[in-house]
This record gives structure tokens, sequence and C-alpha cells, in this order.
């Protein structure tokens, strides 16, 4: 009964925050930016994405291609198992490891990245449904990336840091690097175009802080070498 209550509030935890690796961690990808990406393009190199990277990942039924652009940002998880289900949520996005595979060791867990079918009231314009393409995809690469920030942690590693990561403070560290960290693995653009669709929105529901403003997410992409042409 203990272990269950505990695994239970690791599950919790994780839906919303990350752990404090992504404060160190800001990885950066050779991936070049794209300042915006055209679906109808997209679309004619699904297969070649889908080979690449749709490796061990059970896709989300709608937004296949979304999610294989982000993942082709983040070659780090082509081998790790990822799953994306669709679920109630007030949260509209989280990610975490699944139940089942929190004692596992690092390279045998399995990840689940929730997208909800239903948010708390005010907050249905930030559900992936309601986005625009490019905002699609920038909303999965921040979800990839706490995925990136929870590779390399074993169990006590978890629960040591979604403990604390239980203040208000220590989460807006965890998502503004974890958004710092989608923008170094160049969705830079595509971040920029969900927050400007839903950062009005966060700061209403009084979670503002916890992500990058559009302004942010600006001045750091002029700063960001990846970004700048040859």
């Amino acid at each position: 009964m203990k272990n269950t209550i505990l695994l239970c509030g690791i599950a919790s935890l994780f839906s919303v925050t990350s752990n404090f690796n992504a404060f160190h961690q800001l990885y950066t990808t050779p991936n070049t930016p794209t300042k915006k990406y055209i679906k109808a393009k997209d679309l004619l190199r699904y297969d070649k994405l889908l080979e690449e990277f749709g490796n061990y990942k059970t896709l989300p039924a709608g937004f296949e291609l979304q999610a294989l652009v982000a993942l082709s940002h983040f070659p780090e998880l082509k081998n790790e198992q990822i799953e994306f289900q669709f679920k109630k949520r007030k949260v509209a996005h989280s990610s975490s490891p699944s139940f089942s595979s929190v004692f596992k060791k690092p390279n045998s867990r399995k990840y689940i990245i929730t997208i909800s079918t239903q948010t708390k009231k005010g907050l249905e314009s930030t559900r992936l449904v309601n986005l625009s393409y490019n905002a699609q995809i920038g909303v999965l690469g921040h979800e990839l990336a706490h995925i990136v920030d929870y590779q390399d942690l074993n169990f006590t590693g978890l629960l040591k840091f979604g403990l604390h990561y239980i203040r208000e403070k220590d989460i807006i560290t965890t998502e503004n690097n974890t958004d710092k960290m989608t923008i170094n693995h160049g969705l830079g653009y595509q971040l920029l175009a969900w927050s400007k669709e839903v950062h009005d929105l966060h700061i209403e529901d009084g979670r503002g802080d916890r992500y990058l403003s559009p302004k942010q997410i600006v001045d750091l992409i002029d700063k960001n070498p990846l970004y700048q042409a040859p």
C-alpha cells in the first residue's frame, strides 16, 4: 500500500513538473531550426520521418506528423519507448515515466505524454486540437524536452527531483528551463507560436510565470547561434 501511494505521488508530481536536470541540460541539437513548418511539405517526408524517428513510439492519432517533426529535433530519444495518450486532464499536456516502469533502469523505461481531451474551464484553447500546426509541434517538443530530462535518472533520482519540485518557484524554474531546452533543440519558432497562442490564458490561470513569454523566447532566439543565418 505504501509503495502504491508513493508511486501515485510521483506520477502526480511528474504530470506538472520535471526534475532538476533541466537546469543543467540545455542540450543543443544540430537540427537546423525551421521558421515555419508547412504541413503539406512535411507530409511528403512522413514515411522518412516515421522510419527514422517512429521506432518504439506510439504516436498520437491525428497528430502523428506533428509528433514526428518534433521527435526529429530530439535524436537522443530515438530508442526511447514513448507513448502518446489521450485522457481527460486539467492540464492540456504533460509527460512522465509510465507507472509500471518507474522502478526500471532508465534504458528500460517507458514514457507517457498525455494529451488532454478536456481541460478545465477557460483553457480549452490550449488543447492540442485547438492549436495551430507549428504551435502543436512546439508544445510536443516541450514535452519531449521533459523526457530528455528524465533519461538518466534512476528511481531514487526521480523521487528526489520529483519531491524537490513541489514548490511553485521550483516548478517555474523547471518549466522555464525546459522551454530553453526546446529552443536549444531547434524548435524555438514553434515554441514561440505556442506561446503566442496560450500565454495570455496561462496568465489568467495563474500559471503565466511557469513558461517563457513570447518576448523572452524571441530574446533567446536572437542570442542563440543556432538561429543565426550562416
